[in-house]
């Protein structure tokens, strides 16, 4: 927009005057001040989405040690001149292991029969096939006896 034909810019101010021709000659000057047109710059508005902190758990490694399927197998103990257990009950089939707890050798009988000589912490194993009731002894101790049922 230009300057109005009847002001005038003077110092930086804005002179606009009116002339009256009427029965006598008058003029009236109006200083305006200068307008400052200040621009504001259009306000942008940026929206950051929320953060989301996701903390994953450290990872725990199991470790399992292989397992092993042996079977226990049914035990006979001596110690202090003594079986134990006495009956054992077992199934057919199954291995009995007889371990030697005292401090001297004992052999040990059976009407299975079987005859063996089990060394101090010595063990000793017989598979028992056939049914029945068997009777065994330590022949140093022949009232030291002990009995296993076979089914």
């Amino acid at each position: 927009m230009g300057i109005p034909s009847n002001c005038d810019k003077r110092n930086g101010d804005l002179i606009c005057f009116r002339l009256f021709f009427k029965a006598y000659h008058s003029v009236d000057y109006i200083v305006v001040p200068p307008t400052t047109t200040t621009t504001t710059p259009p306000t942008t508005t940026i929206t950051t989405p929320p953060t989301t902190t996701t903390t994953t758990p450290p990872t725990t490694t199991i470790i399992t040690p292989p397992t092993t399927t042996t079977e226990s197998k049914p035990l006979i103990v001596i110690n202090g001149g003594v079986f134990t257990p006495s009956p054992l009950r077992i199934a057919i089939g199954s291995t009995v292991e007889i371990e030697n707890l005292d401090h001297n050798d004992h052999q040990i009988i059976c009407d299975y029969p079987f005859t063996t000589n089990i060394i101090p912490e010595g063990t000793f194993d017989f598979i028992f096939d056939k049914a029945g009731t068997y009777t065994y002894w330590d022949e140093a101790a022949p009232l030291v006896k002990g009995t296993i049922v076979v089914s």
